[in-house]
């Protein structure tokens, strides 16, 4: 990822709002949970350009205490 921690600002109804698009097309997300806890997440971001739909970017999120 391009973005350091603290530079990619977005609100908690912004990122659910992008949750609640994903399964709309070949996006998905999955999460990494320890000790019932939030540690990772890994999103697959679908093309929509006709050109792009057979292709997908990766955005991967780690807790820094891991």
């Amino acid at each position: 990822m391009l973005f350091e921690a603290g530079e990619r600002i977005i609100s908690a109804e912004q990122f659910r709002k992008r949750i609640e698009s994903f399964g709309q097309d070949a996006s998905t997300i999955l999460v990494a949970e320890k000790h019932e806890k939030l540690v990772g997440y890994l999103m697959v971001v679908a093309g929509n350009a006709n050109r792009a739909k057979r292709s997908a970017y990766l955005v991967i999120g780690i807790s820094a205490e891991q």
